[in-house]
């Protein structure tokens, strides 16, 4: 709990040292590769992140959100008879570090990076990695492409994710 308390103070501190920012909030789908596939279908989740000085080519920022994860149906066969059985869905509340840099004049590439908390029984804490690609459609509205990346005990959580996100200045 202290660990989610100094994040939350970190994040909030950040925010209100700002002169030129912009919140972006947005929502996104992700399917589920590897180990995440093997127990997940698909995930949404909805965002927000935090960039100071957005007006030049990098920017410095926060995220944070909330991604949900369905569980799938295990169905298996033994001795003539078939068994199924419901996953458990998935939360994860992310706290991460981001930076931004606009290649050319609508294309932006960044990453985002830090502690992400598992929510519910049995659901892990870890590391989490997330390069992007956002192609701003107009100057309020943006397409995002990311890769996930969540190291946890015991194995990796990844998702390849597609969203929209509306900046608000």
């Amino acid at each position: 709990m202290k660990k989610v308390l100094f994040i939350l103070t970190i994040f909030l501190s950040q925010i209100s040292l700002a002169q030129h920012d912009v919140l972006q909030v947005g929502a996104y789908l992700g399917v589920p590769l590897g180990d995440a596939g093997e127990v997940s279908k698909l995930g949404i989740g909805a965002e927000a992140t935090y960039i100071l000085n957005p007006e030049n080519a990098l920017g410095f920022g926060v995220t944070s959100g909330i991604s949900y994860f369905s569980g799938k149906t295990m169905i298996t066969k033994h001795d003539g008879l078939t068994y199924s059985s419901k996953l458990d869905n998935a939360s994860y509340l992310p706290f991460l570090a981001s930076v931004r840099y606009q290649l050319v004049k609508n294309l932006v590439i960044g990453v985002d990076a830090g502690y992400t908390l598992g929510l519910g029984k049995n659901i892990r804490n870890g590391f989490q990695y997330q390069p992007r690609i956002s192609y701003q459609l107009s100057d309020v509205f943006r397409v995002n492409s990311f890769y996930s990346r969540l190291a946890v005990k015991g194995g990796t959580w990844q998702i390849l994710g597609v969203g929209v996100a509306f900046s608000i200045q």
